[in-house]
């Protein structure tokens, strides 16, 4: 599932203007003071791939990729990715508590989330953890009226 960090309303990774530009200072500033957050290059799977003497991140890429939620094998199972002048997301299966992740990077920012290029709302978001609460709690019968 490919989602975006964008500081413009319409999707567009081509042509930002100089405020709407998120930086690689910025970027690694958050990601530094975020403890959900780890770089690639850190990461479990980084280690194996250094115990077999090859390298997992390219050094003109280090502190461009970080991951949350670490799977099994110590790679992200959200992995947000640095790109010029935003912030790419992969994501093979979303999760209320994935997307409130990227919601929170996306805020602090001032950004705005893209999911396959629309843009996710909070209305949007509103509606998924509803669907997770319905789902976690199982149906109910509606109100009886008095």
């Amino acid at each position: 599932m490919s989602w975006d960090i964008l500081r413009k309303k319409k999707y567009d990774t081509i042509h930002p203007s100089k405020v709407e530009i998120i930086t690689l200072v910025e970027w690694q500033e958050y990601v530094d003071s975020d403890p959900e957050l780890i770089w690639a290059e850190l990461s479990p799977m980084a280690d194996a791939y250094r115990a077999e003497g090859k390298e997992w991140v390219a050094k003109s890429r280090l502190k461009h990729e970080a991951y949350y939620e670490l799977n099994k094998t110590g790679y992200g199972n959200l992995r947000f990715k640095f790109f010029r002048h935003f912030i790419s997301i992969d994501c093979e299966r979303q999760t209320l508590k994935r997307v409130e992740k990227m919601w929170q990077v996306a805020k602090y920012f001032d950004a705005y989330l893209f999911k396959n290029g629309i843009r996710f709302t909070e209305k949007k978001l509103e509606k998924l953890r509803e669907q997770y609460r319905i789902k976690k709690e199982g149906r109910r019968a509606p109100k009886e009226k008095k």
